[in-house]
């Protein structure tokens, strides 16, 4: 992959991802990455709010949605598939919607991030066609895994990436609300300084991630 194991990637390499894609997905397969190249010494940051590469020593981070305009390098890796949902003691309380105009009787628990609070829109696709819903707001959280054990609570319905909530609606925990459209997905982005040059471990981490997220695209 690198001309040899005498040119083996090696040193450190600090990466910065995603909440739900660290634990449901990035995480449990790290051992490949650390088998492949047991010479690299992986410092892991765990967040889902922004991270200033330059200032904080970061090589590369993992973004999960649309990113804001930057002057690194950036590209989408793939594709995941978000879900609508509730646990079953919210809808008992306030009942299940039926189509996207009963969202407007509901309330959800928001995701937001960066110190502007700017918050995540709901997006559903109906007939064909992509729809942004804002939804009314019974709390706001800046953390992925906040946003699911609220939902857990009852607090209000969520948008959440489906593999991060696939356990509980196994488990009946949470239910899928609007199940019969089409599922929305967000892209999974890759960034990193524009360097002509990338460390060999840089290089090494960008085309494994790249490799390992497109079966989420499936």
């Amino acid at each position: 992959m690198f001309g040899g194991a005498g040119h083996a990637p090696k040193g450190r390499l600090r990466v910065d991802i995603p909440v739900a894609l660290a634990r449901s997905f990035i995480i449990p397969r790290l051992p490949e990455l650390t088998e492949r190249f047991p010479d690299i010494d992986i410092i892991l940051g765990v967040s889902d709010q922004p991270v200033d590469l330059a200032a904080e020593g970061v090589d590369c981070v993992v973004r999960l949605g649309e990113l804001s305009l930057t002057s690194m390098i950036s590209r989408v890796i793939t594709h995941v598939r978000m879900v609508s949902c509730a646990s079953p003691s919210y809808l008992e309380a306030h009942g299940i919607p039926r189509s996207i105009e009963d969202l407007s009787d509901h309330r959800a628990v928001t995701y937001f991030s960066g110190r502007g609070r700017s918050t995540i829109d709901w997006h559903l696709i109906e007939d064909g066609e992509e729809r942004s819903i804002k939804m009314r707001s019974a709390m706001l959280v800046n953390d992925s895994e906040a946003l699911v054990a609220c939902a857990l609570a009852g607090l209000g319905m969520i948008q959440a990436l489906h593999a991060g909530v696939a356990d509980h609606l196994e488990t009946g925990r949470l239910v899928q609300v609007l199940p019969e459209l089409q599922a929305f997905r967000r892209p999974v982005s890759i960034m990193y300084p524009n360097r002509q040059y990338l460390p060999a471990q840089v290089r090494a981490f960008i085309e494994w991630i790249d490799e390992t997220c497109k079966p989420l695209n499936a």
